[in-house]
């Protein structure tokens, strides 16, 4: 069961990364100095999904000494 929350905590650090490359590439895409409103949008995904990263990561159960990382 921990590779599954593991993995899913994964993900969820994977699409803040994503969301945060888009707020990032949409900033340094605006013209005259004007950035769009809707390049807070993926900034705010961004956030949200990296609370979901922490969350996941820190329900994960934490291997005992010895004990195989398989489920």
């Amino acid at each position: 069961m921990m590779i599954r929350e593991r993995l899913a905590a994964l993900l969820w650090l994977l699409g803040a990364a994503l969301a945060i490359s888009i707020t990032a590439l949409w900033t340094l895409a605006a013209r005259d100095g004007q950035v769009s409103a809707f390049a807070l949008v993926p900034l705010m995904w961004s956030v949200a999904l990296l609370a979901g990263f922490v969350h996941h990561w820190r329900l994960a159960p934490k291997p005992l000494l010895g004990e195989p990382l398989t489920s």
